[in-house]
């Protein structure tokens, strides 16, 4: 089983954060409570986000691998366009 979250930084915010809502804390703790420190075979977690800044220290260690995509340069983006446009 995959698990899709996307703008996981919404489930996941950091605890130390002012902002950070009990139920968001609480939630946290449940989570890492029902998730070994390792991959199951079974179940895959892929979170997506625009702000791993602000994600729990405690979900951070919990991420195996890390991919960080950038924007493609002007050119790059000029030739996808193209691409679209032409096809």
């Amino acid at each position: 089983m995959i698990i899709f979250i996307d703008e996981v930084e919404s489930l996941f915010a950091n605890r130390r954060f002012l902002t950070t809502s009990k139920n968001t804390q609480d939630f946290i703790n449940i989570f890492l409570s029902l998730t070994p420190d390792q991959s199951q075979k079974k179940v895959m977690f892929i979170f997506a986000t625009n702000n791993p800044f602000m994600l729990d220290d405690a979900i951070i260690d919990r991420i195996g691998v890390n991919i960080k995509f950038t924007l493609p340069d002007a050119t790059v983006r000029s030739q996808i366009l193209l691409e679209y446009l032409f096809q």
